[in-house]
């Protein structure tokens, strides 16, 4: 009787132990995960790319530190990207390898489709863009939509996650 009191005293306090470590990684995790940014009207109608950092949340000047260009359905990056068919929520962690000098702008890989009885784009549902900066730092961005509130094209919604670290994990909260 002793030794089966002693095997569960063991068994507990190992698996106590298995818990509080589980919990403390989850709590770093939660930790390190970037904050899910919404931006909303990004104007990219005109003649030149609006600017956009990820750091500051807001476009910037060309001479300033940016990451990311929006000039019509032109996507540039300062850094390199790469399209996933995947669900904003389900990219955990950026790629390490298969980046581009820009944003894909082939039928396939673009973010968005174009109908041309309608002239309308719609952003490809699932499709995220990965950035790894400049800087170092990774961001994934999904396209929401192309149009303002009253129908203008040209104005972009997005929603991103961004780790300035250098780190590839890329599990947001919502923030």
């Amino acid at each position: 009787m002793h030794r089966l009191n002693s095997f569960r005293f063991l068994l507990t306090t190992v698996l106590f132990a298995a818990a509080f470590a589980g919990c403390s990684g989850a709590r770093k995790a939660a930790n390190d995960a970037p904050a899910v940014v919404t931006v909303s009207d990004i104007d990219a109608s005109g003649d030149e790319p609006v600017f956009f950092s990820f750091a500051d949340g807001k476009p910037v000047g060309s001479g300033d530190a940016w990451d990311i260009s929006f000039k019509g359905t032109d996507i540039g990056v300062n850094g390199t990207a790469r399209v996933v068919d995947r669900a904003f929520e389900r990219v955990l962690e950026a790629p390490e390898s298969g980046y581009l000098e820009a944003v894909p702008k082939t039928e396939e890989e673009r973010w968005f489709e174009y109908n041309p009885d309608t002239h309308v784009v719609t952003p490809v549902p699932f499709r995220t863009i990965i950035v790894r900066t400049s800087s170092g730092g990774h961001a994934k961005i999904e396209i929401q939509d192309y149009y303002d509130g009253l129908g203008t094209p040209r104005f972009y919604t997005f929603r991103y996650a961004y780790q300035p670290s250098g780190s590839r994990f890329l599990a947001a909260i919502d923030g």
